[in-house]
């Protein structure tokens, strides 16, 4: 019971961190959480489009950057997965 008297400056110091952090948290969500409808779509979108496109000219010319293309398209995948991981992380609780 020594470390009583220095646990309650502790608690107050992890009170304002987790207050500080929610008052950043909200409007970063808010803010995510409004932009997520458009930004899902033309993620989606950009993904699936550029998949298509890779084979797609993968087919009709075989000397085409097939990898560079369907690196582009699977890079606009994470990303979507990147926003839906900031999303996460900014949820409040």
């Amino acid at each position: 019971m020594i470390s009583e008297p220095h646990t309650r400056p502790i608690q107050l110091s992890l009170v304002g961190v987790k207050l500080a952090w929610r008052a950043v948290c909200v409007p970063i969500y808010f803010v995510l959480a409004i932009l997520e409808p458009f930004i899902g779509f033309l993620l989606g979108a950009l993904t699936v489009l550029g998949v298509l496109t890779a084979i797609g000219v993968k087919l009709t010319l075989p000397d085409a950057p097939f990898w560079t293309l369907l690196a582009t398209a699977l890079g606009f995948g994470v990303l979507l997965a990147v926003y839906y991981l900031l999303m996460r992380l900014f949820r409040p609780q």
